[in-house]
């Protein structure tokens, strides 16, 4: 059986994850000018917010401390993205 701090380990990752999704999302909506998927967009991160929300009182409850950001491997893949878009636009 796993242990607490293994549980809160693994419940913060998918908490991490889920702001990657959130920046993720945010981002690609202020590129595109379709309402459609601005919509679309801004649901996912309504929903993903919520699941965030959810998460961090689990890992409340186990007596830990809830990550509040996204990961830097987000971070840099976002950045890796920006950096690609940049340069293929030349």
């Amino acid at each position: 059986m796993r242990n607490q701090n293994e549980i809160i380990e693994e419940l913060n990752d998918v908490i991490e994850k889920n702001y990657d999704a959130i920046h993720g999302y945010r981002k690609v909506s202020e590129k595109v000018s379709d309402k459609s998927l601005i919509r679309f967009f801004n649901r996912q991160i309504n929903e993903r917010e919520g699941f965030i929300s959810e998460l961090q009182e689990e890992v409340r409850k186990l007596g830990g401390t809830p990550d509040t950001d996204g990961s830097t491997k987000g971070a840099l893949h976002r950045g890796w993205i920006d950096f690609k878009r940049h340069f293929s636009h030349r």
